[in-house]
């Protein structure tokens, strides 16, 4: 009768239940833990017509966003998406449809323009602007871009220019100073104001100052100092233009004038050599002084 080496049967136990302790932590591994989600979310929902928050589940919601430290906030937001600061990275995410739009530059802003929803995008300090999908339209090359009326205005080295409604060039970065007003444009080079057509026709020129009262009308001062309130053809609305007494070529005597504006009345001072003055006021509407 052949010996049990019970030596070795019990090793051979002992590694079978080994492999079968293994088998089950594994087993449970996959069960318990493997599918745990242990991400972390921004849950977006639809509260009263409002776009609402929360970092927990509250029944059915758009979508959620996956974010590692601490939540994320909503810097602004319209219909379709969000502009985000996750812990001082900037993105803009499509709530609607669960996806990421864009997230490779430091600021986003809305630009509501030419019936169409952009971003200002900024990048190492210079603006360019994408659109919704996140392609790029105007490249980053400006220290700034705003709305001026029916323009956008751009900015480089203090001086402006504009692009037109297809973000094309339409005034060279050459002004310091530009401003889309109704159907006009006042531009300012080397120290005198021009007011333009939207074709670019040249309306005036050679004015020592040019500044909007309303949407077609305009405060100019001439080189002889004539204050007058115009149109945008340039025709007087005044009965008799007024008589500045100071050097308004000298932009600290703008400053004088004190422009207001106090509901439908534009007030402004005019001074005297002397400092003594008269308070004008304009009613826009009627278009007299009153």
């Amino acid at each position: 009768m052949k010996k049990i080496n019970w030596w070795k049967l019990v090793w051979v136990l002992g590694v079978y239940i080994i492999l079968g302790l293994i088998l089950y932590l594994v087993i449970e591994y996959k069960v318990k833990w493997e599918s745990l989600d242990t991400n972390k979310y921004l849950y977006f929902y639809d509260c009263e017509s409002n776009l609402c928050t929360s970092t927990t589940k509250v029944g059915s919601y758009y979508s959620r966003y996956i974010y590692k430290k601490d939540s994320p906030y909503v810097v602004n937001y319209n219909e379709d998406t969000v502009i985000i600061n996750d812990n001082g990275k900037y993105l803009v995410y499509d709530y609607k449809n669960d996806k990421v739009v864009s997230d490779s530059y430091d600021w986003y802003e809305y630009l509501y323009y030419n019936d169409g929803v952009y971003f200002i995008v900024k990048s190492n300090n210079k603006t360019g602007i994408i659109d919704e999908q996140g392609s790029m339209i105007v490249n980053n090359i400006y220290d700034s871009i705003v709305l001026s009326g029916k323009m956008l205005k751009v900015r480089n080295d203090n001086l402006y220019g504009l692009l037109d409604s297809d973000f094309n060039n339409y005034l060279d970065i050459e002004y310091q100073y530009v401003e889309v007003n109704g159907e006009n444009i006042i531009i300012e080079k080397d120290n005198k104001y021009s007011l333009l057509s939207l074709s670019k026709e040249v309306m005036g020129s050679d004015y020592v100052y040019i500044t909007k009262v309303d949407g077609s009308n305009y405060l100019v001062i001439d080189k002889d100092n004539k204050i007058d309130i115009v149109n945008n053809k340039l025709e007087s609305n005044l009965i008799m233009i007024i008589d500045g007494h100071l050097d308004y070529s000298d932009s600290s005597n703008i400053d004088t004038l004190n422009i207001r504006f106090e509901d439908n009345i534009m007030l402004f001072d005019v001074l005297s050599s002397d400092k003594e003055g008269i308070t004008y006021r304009y009613d826009i509407a009627s278009k007299k002084l009153v």
